[in-house]
């Protein structure tokens, strides 16, 4: 049997990773590849040429365009393919499985339903037990099995497939390369889809990996690929210290990459944070989301006072790690007060990165919810309306939301010259722009060409390609 993943974009989808290991352990006969549209000036020819029994996408919110698209052109030239969509998309959107592009879906985690899929599909049995699938029937009618399963055990999985995707140049030869050693997240941020995803399960939606198999995964991909940098992809990286002091102690030992992670300010203290130095991490990157002490705890649900927030920031300049602050503007309600609360919070705790972005009201969310009833939303926004967003626009409804998105855009300015804050504030009253946007991520290329960048004709490509799209918007 032959099975394709495809994809719009490059990069790689750590899921896709580890399903692909897991159906290739089950059945060694499966012939995998993937297909990223990107990466390939004949997508379509490939695919045909490749000639797969299935197709299979990983759903992440904003995709869903390009994947019924896909799937329709796909079905055109080979018409007897089945198409199946996974990802955690689907808990939320299971609806998707009504369109005539769709053939299954598959609600939860894979790593058990994909393999008992292909088995029954290929022994011709009744599909109704595949935890969380979903598929029209041949009578017409839909056919919902809700029991939707989640890998609580991750000790037991096989290793993910980290071949899957470097067939591609690109992505083979990047210095820095993203793993995870946790899935899920304990916490319950109103504007993050973690919080409504744990609702569909019984069992803790948030699991640690066996420190092991995370080990192994970055050895195999250093030994074989070459690899500068680690990036752990998991929101909160720190959320076991325990776990996370032992990690440590056996990453020093086994000389492995610098790393790059995510982590709550709630969790750090001087012991983890020496030892993350003493591993190898480079940079830490905490979500603040505000600077406003209201706005954190009563709209975001992040319960962290000020000091902890400043206390964290210093330990890591304390011991010579770089140190990046996330951040949020158009808060439903927010007013240009609360939001300076943050320029001058960040001032205070001189972040070496900052990266902000306009808050995106999901469908379903706490915080949407709280917007509605509010009065600074008309409506739960549709996926096409989340999908048509650009950074130059918020769905929120005050009157001040303009000088939020520009504020979003020059941010790292008015922490970086608080003495021509003046200057600044004039430029917030001007209309969104595409030469703000320009200006707002050219950190982001500085960063790209820190850790993405190994001679000079990519620095050159990322800079062409950095200044191409800005031309583009």
């Amino acid at each position: 049997m032959k099975i394709a993943f495809i994809q719009k974009r490059t990069y790689e989808k750590i899921g896709v990773h580890q399903i692909s290991g897991c159906l290739k352990n089950a059945n060694k006969d499966f012939i995998i590849d993937i297909f990223i549209e990107e990466l390939e000036p004949n997508f379509y020819d490939k695919i045909a040429t490749f000639k797969p029994d299935f197709v299979l996408y990983s759903l992440f919110i904003g995709e869903e365009s390009f994947v019924l698209e896909a799937f329709s052109k796909i079905k055109e030239f080979l018409p007897q393919v089945k198409t199946i969509i996974g990802g955690p998309f689907t808990l939320v959107f299971p609806e998707i499985a009504k369109r005539d592009e769709v053939d299954f879906v598959i609600r939860g985690d894979g790593e058990y339903s994909l393999p008992l899929f292909f088995k029954l599909y290929e022994d011709k049995k009744s599909l109704h037990e595949v935890p969380g699938i979903y598929f029209i029937q041949e009578d017409g009618t839909l056919f919902k099995n809700d029991n939707i399963r989640l890998t609580s055990d991750l000790k037991n999985i096989p290793d993910p497939d980290r071949d899957l995707y470097y067939k591609y140049e690109s992505l083979r030869n990047q210095d820095t390369k993203g793993f995870i050693a946790s899935r899920g997240c304990p916490y319950n941020c109103t504007y993050c889809y973690n919080a409504e995803l744990k609702k569909f399960y019984t069992e803790s939606y948030w699991r640690l990996r066996d420190q092991e198999a995370v080990l192994r995964e970055i050895e195999y991909v250093k030994n074989k690929y070459g690899l500068k940098w680690v990036h752990f992809h998991d929101g909160t990286f720190n959320s076991s210290i325990e776990w996370l002091k032992s990690f440590l102690v056996e990453y020093k030992k086994r000389g492995l990459p610098p790393f790059l992670c995510n982590c709550r300010v709630e969790n750090i203290n001087e012991e983890s944070v020496s030892l993350m130095k003493q591993a190898g991490c480079e940079r830490i990157t905490f979500g603040i989301q505000s600077g406003n002490q209201y706005i954190r705890e009563d709209i975001s649900g992040r319960h962290m006072p000020d000091k902890q927030i400043e206390d964290a920031f210093a330990l890591c300049k304390k011991y010579n790690i770089r140190v990046g602050a996330d951040i949020i503007f158009g808060w439903p309600g927010e007013t240009m007060e609360q939001a300076m609360d943050t320029i001058n919070m960040c001032r205070k705790i001189k972040p070496d990165t900052c990266h902000s972005n306009v808050l995106i009201p999901y469908p379903g969310l706490w915080i949407t919810k709280r917007a509605i009833k509010e009065g600074f939303l008309e409506h739960e926004p549709t996926f096409k309306e989340i999908r048509e967003l650009d950074s130059n626009k918020s769905l929120i409804k005050q009157k001040n939301i303009r000088l939020l998105i520009n504020m979003d855009k020059l941010f790292n300015y008015l922490i970086q010259f608080p003495f021509i804050e003046k200057f600044f504030k004039f430029l917030l009253h001007l209309p969104p722009n595409k030469f703000f946007k320009f200006l707002k991520n050219l950190h982001l290329l500085k960063r790209s060409l820190k850790y993405d960048s190994d001679d000079f004709l990519s620095s050159l490509k990322i800079i062409r390609n950095y200044i191409q799209h800005y031309n583009d918007a």
